[in-house]
């Protein structure tokens, strides 16, 4: 079956039969609900493996009970639970055996660490791989022979909280004014310890810190975009150069979503030779076709050609839409027995992954995204997704100039004088929704169904 035969997006939003405005040609877009209604119908009994009862309902579908759902035969069986370790888009990676391309940055990151002892910042779009990164590294280098320690940033997060959750982490056997029989080292004590009842200052983590000796610290902060408070980002910024300058055998590798290194720390001038931005770009195509293959090695399947090439081309470089894709396209041909995932499992996982996605938006973006795509406007909200994806989810004039007030007011919002998308699953929403527009694109946004 072609692309342009798949359950369509303008039947799926508007729930009515196909119209007679759309060109002759493209009118297998707009299937009637009738045929989903039919499809998911269908989708519930192989899920529950059951039939019909024997009222003629259709029975409720069940928990597994830990047994595998999806089919009885042993292949099924032995590999439902390996996909959900091969292809896991809901968390980032942790462990390095599963952790597919960057490995260029992975080892510039680890040079610059090493060689140079400089502290680093990675940036770059929300979705991009930055927690997986930073995951492995702290993997890497346990393994190496550091103590290292991560730790995510939330809207609260103060400095306080920050360094306090770190010293707790190095025991005071590391302080270089401690004896390992002290009584303070012997019954476990860490550099919080050294800390009073007061909030940390800059000058107490400065003075705790510099008397760290005996091994490598490498300290990961993750989510630090989420800070709210602007005088977080300075503080680390003094502890940063003070540490450096001090020579202290801990560094910290610090993580957010932005366009340049300047939007996480807006004040650097006086650390811009102990400190080194990386952005971190999204996959290439030979990256996601990497994580398919290693996906798929994990769970003993085979992804054909064609499907590879259309996970990649879907995807955008993003590893959670890659992920996504790639998961409901295993689950989708294991459930038919098959052990090679082809273009037909992959255009039905589209589907099944724009729909898990939409779930996730408010009503009011999903809805506002429905009517500019029933109104042919779906190139300026292309236009937007992929600009955020450019600018680590900032906006520039151009895309924006081309959405009318209203779809600004529902989809976007001011933040730290940028403007960005409201909710970020907006971006992944409507890249996937472009799948259905990538054949007869013109056709379709210059004579919707309802116009």
């Amino acid at each position: 079956m072609s692309y342009s035969e798949k359950p369509g997006f303008w039947s799926r939003l508007l729930g009515r039969a196909q119209s007679d405005r759309i060109e002759e040609g493209h009118s297998e877009v707009a299937e009637t609900s009738n045929i989903r209604g039919a499809a998911a119908s269908a989708r519930i009994l192989r899920l529950s493996g059951e039939a019909d009862d024997d009222t003629g309902n259709d029975p409720l579908p069940s928990f597994s009970g830990g047994r595998n759902r999806a089919s009885g035969t042993p292949f099924a069986k032995a590999i439902m639970g390996q996909l959900r370790n091969a292809f896991t888009p809901s968390h980032p990676v942790s462990n390095g055996k599963r952790f597919a391309g960057r490995r260029a940055l992975l080892q510039r990151i680890i040079r610059l660490l090493e060689d140079q002892h400089l502290h680093l910042v990675l940036y770059g779009d929300r979705g991009i791989g930055k927690t997986s990164i930073m995951r492995v590294l702290e993997e890497q280098a346990s393994g190496a022979g550091y103590h290292a320690s991560y730790n995510s940033c939330g809207s609260d997060t103060t400095f306080d909280s920050l360094i306090r959750s770190f010293a707790r982490e190095i025991p005071l056997l590391f302080h270089s004014g401690f004896q390992p029989t002290d009584v303070e080292v012997e019954r476990g004590d860490s550099f919080n310890a050294l800390f009073g009842a007061s909030p940390v200052t800059v000058a107490d983590a400065t003075t705790a810190f510099e008397h760290v000796e005996g091994a490598n610290f490498l300290l990961l902060v993750d989510e630090f975009d989420r800070v709210s408070d602007e005088g977080v980002r300075e503080q680390m910024a003094e502890l940063i150069k003070n540490l450096s300058d001090r020579g202290t055998p801990i560094q910290f590798v610090i993580a957010g979503v932005a366009s340049n290194l300047t939007a996480l720390f807006s004040h650097i001038p006086s650390i811009r030779r102990n400190l080194i931005g990386l952005p971190v770009g999204r996959l290439s195509e030979d990256e996601t076709q990497q994580l398919l293959d290693l996906g798929s090695k994990t769970a003993s399947l085979i992804f054909d050609a064609d499907a590879k090439d259309l996970i990649a081309q879907w995807s955008h470089g993003l590893p959670y839409l890659a992920q996504l894709l790639a998961l409901h396209s295993s689950f989708n041909a294991v459930r038919g027995g098959r052990a090679k995932v082809g273009l037909d499992d992959v255009h039905r996982a589209g589907q099944e992954a724009e729909e898990e996605i939409g779930l996730r938006l408010s009503d009011q973006a999903r809805e506002t995204i429905t009517h500019e795509c029933v109104e042919g406007n779906f190139a300026a909200l292309s236009a937007l997704a992929k600009g955020a994806l450019d600018g680590a989810e900032t906006l520039e004039t151009e895309p924006l100039d081309r959405v009318t007030p209203q779809v600004r007011s529902a989809l976007l919002v001011e933040k730290n004088d940028h403007v960005v998308f409201k909710e970020e699953a907006s971006i992944s929403y409507i890249l996937l929704l472009g799948r259905l527009l990538k054949r007869g694109e013109a056709q379709l946004i210059a004579a919707p169904v309802g116009r």
